[in-house]
């Protein structure tokens, strides 16, 4: 059976765009910036957290391969998708990975959406412990001319609490094709002007991740695709991953369903920078998560301050840290946490967690948008056998 899982659809961010929040001045806020005062959900019970390395390279038994194969391909004519990839890894153990729809000499890296957000936050994360930001900093020194930033704290971007606007919502960006640029992206936000005061409220900005981005860019004087290749790719030997640019090439990427275009999905992609441009394949995702969660890429301290505070995503369990997500999954059999982050658009769905009850990490995308999180589901069921 196809279970339904996780009601919150990050397809949901990109279609929500008729039902913006109010705007407000930023005259009628603090002069100074103020603590994160938004609503927090109760800390969640995540346990150590210092799950064993996995074994890549190392299989599944005879039995789960048998059962993850045949859920795989019942189930993933349901999500509507024409291709997909996903791994399963266990913690101290083997892993298990397929594809489907894929061309044999085509790409293989898929679009990963706004899982990209917390490579990003692991950059300011890293910059942070080098004491080359501080998370309570204002973001006037990066961008003197955007209103109100010298109200918004960098910690604020990170936890979505800015209050600034995400320029997905604007309807003239939504019909428009081609690659934006941050700058574009920033002055569209701009333009609308604040959703809240900062830190009084939780509200997901794409716009806030791409300054982000830039902020990296500026501290270390040089494109964040180049960051990320010599923070996160490179010392942890990923292969695949990627942030795309303009000058980016369609064989970089598996296309989305439908595409006509051959360079529709890379100006998507390089246009969401900071916010969600990532590309790479399913194994160096969950290789990604597995170093973000046991090192190296933060310290311990890092890592505990970005699950500090958790705030409900649209008023439901899910709650969102600093570039990381707390999934809670109610299940009569098997209820459990998975600890990440999901992604989506009309063009990806990509789910990319731990369980922490089954210790087992997955990442699956999809290229176009649908039940990811479904599918993760069934086949972990599928993984737990009878």
């Amino acid at each position: 059976m196809f279970q339904k899982i996780l009601t919150l659809s990050f397809a949901s961010l990109f279609l929500a765009s008729c039902s913006t929040p109010p705007a407000v001045s930023y005259s009628d806020c603090p002069l100074k910036p103020t603590s994160i005062s938004a609503q927090r959900l109760a800390q969640p019970n995540l346990g150590p957290l210092k799950p064993a390395p996995v074994k890549f390279g190392v299989p599944f038994s005879s039995a789960e391969i048998g059962r993850l194969n045949q859920s795989f391909a019942q189930t993933l004519p349901l999500t509507g998708a024409t291709a997909a990839s996903i791994t399963i890894a266990r913690a101290g153990g083997g892993s298990w990975s397929s594809t489907a729809g894929l061309s044999p000499d085509g790409p293989k890296s898929f679009w990963w959406a706004s899982v990209g957000k917390m490579v990003t936050a692991t950059i300011i994360l890293q910059m942070a412990e080098e004491g080359r930001v501080k998370l309570d900093q204002t973001i006037d020194r990066w961008f003197p001319d955007f209103p109100g930033a010298d109200r918004i704290t960098v910690d604020q971007l990170l936890t979505h609490t800015s209050g600034i606007y995400t320029y997905n919502y604007d309807r003239k960006f939504r019909h428009e094709t081609g690659y934006h640029s941050p700058a574009q992206l920033i002055a569209i936000a701009a333009a609308h002007g604040p959703d809240f005061c900062p830190g009084t409220q939780w509200h997901y900005s794409n716009t806030g991740y791409v300054m982000l981005g830039n902020i990296a860019e500026q501290i270390d004087g040089t494109p964040l695709a180049n960051i990320v290749k010599r923070r996160i790719a490179r010392p942890l030997g990923l292969k695949s991953l990627r942030l795309l640019t303009r000058d980016s090439t369609p064989a970089m990427i598996v296309p989305y369903k439908g595409q006509t275009r051959a360079n529709a999905l890379v100006e998507t992609v390089a246009s969401g920078a900071g916010a969600s441009g990532i590309v790479a394949e399913p194994g160096d995702m969950i290789r990604l998560l597995q170093s973000w969660i046991r090192g190296p890429l933060l310290s311990r301290k890092s890592r505990t301050h970005a699950l500090a505070d958790i705030f409900p995503m649209f008023g439901q369990d899910t709650g969102y840290g600093r570039g990381i997500m707390v999934m809670p999954v109610p299940d009569a059999r098997f209820p459990t946490i998975w600890l990440g982050h999901l992604g989506g658009s009309p063009h990806s769905k990509a789910v990319l967690i731990f369980d922490l009850k089954r210790q087992t990490y997955v990442a699956a995308v999809l290229n176009t948008g649908g039940k990811g999180e479904s599918l993760v589901n069934t086949l972990l069921k599928a993984l737990d056998g009878p």
